[in-house]
């Protein structure tokens, strides 16, 4: 049960027994506008999430969109790690923009599908140019699963940055110290 369906079951209990009715058969008939007409004091947590027309709805809908495509991304990049075996130390060795060039190739592509309909799995010229690998590893799906590869392997290019410049930055400090002595 949602936070709304509470919050307008325990709103409904502070009432006597028919008005609390009322107000729940109104609720769960979805007719939030005479709710708000009728008990102008129930609390605004009864409608978030349940009444479409919320503004504190529209804001959970974009979060819960949000959380699926992290999730699909957050779930990719484990399988390059853990199914692939794409790990951490394999991935600080390309210094040379690969990460993010493969990142792009599948973005690019996913943009060649979404503009033309292409559902091909053809490696197209402006993306080999992007493709930093061999061909064999050019494993293209439909424009959706295109761009959560994309993502995953922009977050791997984002770890690798991260990890470089902590290890720069830990660097610097004990060279730092150790001037100092």
């Amino acid at each position: 049960m949602n936070n709304a369906a509470v919050a307008a079951i325990e709103y409904s209990i502070r009432h006597d027994v028919d008005e609390g009715q009322q107000f729940l058969r109104c609720w769960f008939e979805g007719d939030f506008e005479t709710c708000r007409k009728e008990w102008p004091d129930a609390p605004d947590v009864c409608y978030v999430g349940a009444d479409p027309l919320h503004p504190g709805t529209k804001k959970d809908r974009v979060t819960w969109a949000l959380q699926g495509v992290l999730e699909d991304v957050i779930a990719e990049r484990r399988r390059q790690v853990f199914e692939e075996g794409f790990h951490t130390a394999l991935d600080d060795a390309y210094t040379s923009g690969e990460l993010a060039g493969a990142s792009a190739a599948y973005a690019n592509h996913a943009r060649w599908q979404a503009a033309f309909g292409d559902t091909g799995s053809t490696l197209r010229p402006s993306t080999a140019d992007l493709w930093p690998w061999s061909i064999d590893w050019w494993k293209p799906s439909d424009a959706y699963r295109n761009m959560v590869k994309a993502c995953a392997l922009g977050l791997a290019e984002l770890e690798r940055l991260r990890r470089r410049d902590l290890a720069s930055a830990k660097a610097l400090a004990a060279a730092s110290a150790k001037a100092q002595q």
